[in-house]
């Protein structure tokens, strides 16, 4: 079962990293990256994670869920 919705970053032509958009530490929404390519928590608690969807400030103590993807004719299929 996927956890909806996802972020998704282009990491090369034809390779995307696909991340949860649920927090670890409070299950709110995280928002998409910002201009220093961190997705911050939106519950407003200081949560923030990298592209790769590791905890770079805190309170969260887990990454982000990620799911395997391929992308081929301008389709980007997700997997977990």
């Amino acid at each position: 079962c996927f956890e909806w919705p996802i972020l998704s970053k282009k990491e090369s032509e034809d390779n995307f990293k696909v991340l949860s958009r649920r927090c670890t530490h409070s299950s709110y929404s995280v928002n998409d990256f910002n201009s220093q390519g961190l997705a911050m928590c939106s519950s407003g608690h200081g949560g923030g994670f990298n592209a790769n969807g590791n905890v770079v400030s805190g309170p969260p103590s887990a990454s982000l869920s990620s799911y395997s993807s391929s992308f081929s004719n301008n389709i980007l299929i997700i997997s977990k």
